[in-house]
Order: structure tokens, then sequence, then C-alpha cells
């Protein structure tokens, strides 16, 4: 079990904050870690699980069995389709690394060591028909997109906060739930959600519906969780808050008297779990396989090496005026590259360079040559016509008989 705490609200001394504002160093520092610093909920067999760490722990409800039905408020979500991908078959309650993930659908993870693409929008994996799926039978992407929302349970509203991951079957049914709440003119954080699964699919496809309005005082919890949590927002958007969440600083634990005896105790908070069930096996993560020896002059000792810059990249640095290198190009172009850090930096110059690798080549429209007619002969000179003369000695001698 991790110690590391770091105190929260913590103040920089202004020599200290003026550098802080890239955090791109403390990604280097985890590249290839698994992240399981934030609780989720599993949907593993079509039950609800409660994820921390290495703990898999089914959630039950008052009878002992797999809770059916989650009563939850939805207060974040990412603002893109993420992605995951897992070179071999994923085995279910088992906290498996995967090979490629993608939090923003754009560019891969920084965690990632060995990425499938440079860009989402051109890896083979995240192609249609890339992958057949085993409950379907259908032609589905390798590489699964999902939904990372943020849910509290309705029994907890001041309790932990869980990731959950909306997965590709059910996206348009949660976007049509959340449209649904949004032509009514209401917020997500406004009203409990149930959260069941879908009775005639033979795998797991969790639904969506509306089971009633927060009262006055859920939803001031509620919209204060939504509005000041920071905690909720990394839960969402780790890539973009912070990998790691930020632990609290344990107060002393305060004197407390013996209670005295109390009532039949109310009904517990947030999720039930029983007896904490024991952790799944751990999968053994597969040998990295050795990095490919460097080609060319190595860098230089304390230098990072680069990407050759691209034409565009080049210009730019040398201050001249470039006209914009996305010009003609679809959108994801742009996307992909900024998400990477921009056409100045080298991984956006990879990115850029393989993207445009892809780009189907303009044709160039064939222009048939056209045909010449070769030239008329030219006319033989008519003869001279007879009895007139056609040189001096003829002219001398006509002259001669008169």
């Amino acid at each position: 079990m991790s110690t590391a705490v770091v105190p929260a609200n913590i103040q920089l001394p202004a020599y200290l904050a003026a550098k802080a504002g890239n955090l791109q160093d403390n990604d280097a520092l985890i590249g290839g870690i698994k992240d399981m610093s934030f609780p989720r909920i599993s949907i593993d067999g079509a039950k609800f699980h409660i994820v921390k760490g290495d703990e898999f722990m089914t959630i039950m409800d008052d009878r002992g069995l797999p809770e059916p039905r989650l009563s939850v408020v939805i207060v974040g979500g990412n603002p893109g389709v993420s992605k995951v991908f897992y070179k071999g078959k994923r085995i279910e309650g088992q906290e498996t690394a995967p090979d490629c993930s993608s939090e923003d659908g754009l560019t891969p993870d920084p965690n990632i060591t060995q990425p499938q693409s440079p860009a989402c929008a051109v890896c083979p994996q995240n192609v249609w028909g890339s992958k057949v799926s085993e409950a379907t039978g259908k032609d589905i992407k390798a590489c699964g997109d999902h939904k990372m929302i943020v849910v509290l349970a309705t029994s907890d509203l001041e309790g932990e906060a869980y990731q959950f991951r909306v997965p590709a079957s059910s996206l348009k049914d949660f976007a049509a739930y959340v449209k649904g709440l949004t032509k009514a003119g209401v917020k997500a954080h406004m009203v409990e959600t149930y959260i069941t699964f879908d009775p005639a699919a033979s795998y797991a496809r969790p639904q969506f519906a509306f089971a009633r309005m927060l009262t006055e005082e859920e939803f001031a919890v509620a919209d204060e969780r939504v509005t000041g949590d920071e905690e909720i927002k990394r839960i969402a958007s780790p890539r973009k808050f912070g990998m790691a969440p930020i632990a609290q600083v344990a107060a002393p634990a305060p004197v407390i008297a013996a209670p005295a005896p109390a009532p039949a105790a109310p009904k517990a908070k947030g999720f039930n779990t029983g007896p904490t069930a024991p952790a799944a096996a751990p999968a053994t993560p597969a040998a990295a396989p050795a990095a490919p020896a460097a080609s060319g002059k190595p860098a230089r000792r304390g230098k990072t090496a680069e990407a050759p810059a691209t034409p565009v990249v080049a210009a730019a640095a040398a201050g001249a005026h470039t006209p914009d290198p996305y010009a003609g190009m679809p959108g994801y172009v742009k996307q992909s590259v900024e998400a990477a850090g921009g056409l100045a930096s080298a991984a956006g110059a990879q990115v850029f360079a393989a993207l445009v690798a892809q780009l189907p080549k303009p044709q160039v429209p064939t222009v048939s040559a056209p045909v010449v007619a070769p030239p008329a002969p030219a006319p033989a000179a008519s003869p001279v016509p007879t009895g007139q003369a056609g040189s001096l000695e003829d002219i001398l001698a006509g002259a001669m008989s008169i």
C-alpha cells in the first residue's frame, strides 16, 4: 500500500511558481507506470465492481447478491472519447495495463512506452475490421472506444468519487440520455441516475435512466463537488489535470469518548461491497522488447535527440512568413499535432509527418498531346507552257528565225 503523501494546497514561492506552468517533465518520470490512483467502477461479467489498486470488490445489495442497479449522480466527464488497446485477450477481473491507450482520442498517453501509432487518426488498430467481436461476431476496432465519466453514490455525495467507463456499445444510449436531460433544461448532476445492464445483451452493456430530481440539500453538495473539487477533474482527465491525485494530510485523531448505546444502525452510505473479495491474481506483464539501436550521430550529453524539423517548422524557426501548414487538410491533422505539442515540438513534427504521409495524393489530370497533322506536300512546279521561251538561247533562236 502506497504511503506517498503530498500536502494539499501547496503554496509555491514566486521563484518556483513562474517555472511550474509546464509539468510535462513529470510525465516522463511516470512513463510506463500503470496509474492505479483513482478508484473506479468495473463492469466485468455484467456485474458492478469497485476497483482500488489491486483490490477487486463486487458491489452487493441488501440480500448479499450482486447489485443489479447503481444509483449515482454524474458529476464530471472527459470531453473526448478515450481509447484503449490490448494486443492479447484481456482477462476480466485482472487489472492488466493496456498496450496502448489515449485519454483524448488524438495521441497516445505519455505513459505508453510502445505506442501503436503517433496519432490515433492513422492508427491501424483504430480501423473498423481490425478485430472481430467475440460477443457479436461483427467487425469492430481493435482499439476500443469508451467515455470516461465520474460518478458519486447518491447515498454518499460527500464520499469517494469513482471513474466509470461507458463502453463503445453504450455510447449512443448514453448520448441519448444526456441529450434528453439537456432538452429538458436539466444538468446531469441535478438528478439521480440509474445504471443497469441490458438484459437482452450477452455481454456487459450498461444502460442509463432518469430516477428522480435531487433534493435541495443533495444538489447543494453535488454542485459544490462539480465546481470546486479538483479530484473530480483529475479523475475525468488525468492527462490534463495530473495523473496522481493529491492526498490530504491526515489530521491527528481526536480523542473520542465511548459512545452511548445507539439505536439500530442507519443504512450504510456509498456502495456496499460486503466482505472484501480476495485480490485478483495480477497478470504477469510481458517483458518489453529491447529498444532499437539508434542510428546516425548520437545526441550530445545533456541534449535530447529531436526529430528532423519539417520545412514548415524550419521556416517558422527562421522567422520567415509561412502559409497555413494545415491548409486543405482534414481537421484531425491540426487537432492531433496540437495535442502532441504543436509543429514547433519534435513530437508534433513527427505526428505531422506521419499524418501527411497517410493523406491521399492529389490526382494530377493527364493532358493528351494535340494531334498535329503532317504538312501537305508542296505542289509540283507547273511545266513551262509550249511556245514560251524558257531560256536566253531560245529567245535568240526565235528572233533569228523571223
